[in-house]
């Protein structure tokens, strides 16, 4: 192949798929994904073990909620930007 072809063969592709293949940001997005569940159910079960522990004598119970309400927030955030941005494609009914 010519150098002069080496030098001009991304010319006309988007910026992000130059860095990385598609099937790396659909991986690492399930894996994103994947992390943040295991990370909410992780913490709503923390919430359900300090519930029964702890008898409403301290607040270990209200903190692990919480982060499972703001991890799920995050995630919801996280995936609508992905769709906007393009990085994660819904598929139709």
């Amino acid at each position: 192949m010519p150098a002069s072809s080496l030098c001009h063969r991304h010319y006309n592709r988007p910026v992000r798929e130059l860095f990385t293949s598609p099937w790396d940001v659909n991986m690492l997005s399930k894996i994103l994904i994947v992390v943040f569940l295991i990370a909410i159910v992780w913490n709503l079960g923390a919430g359900m073990y300090y519930m029964m522990t702890d008898k409403g004598d301290s607040d270990r119970t209200l903190k692990a909620l919480t982060k499972r309400i703001a991890l799920s927030v995050v995630l919801i955030v996280l995936i609508i930007i992905g769709i906007l941005t393009g990085y994660i494609q819904p598929h139709g009914l």
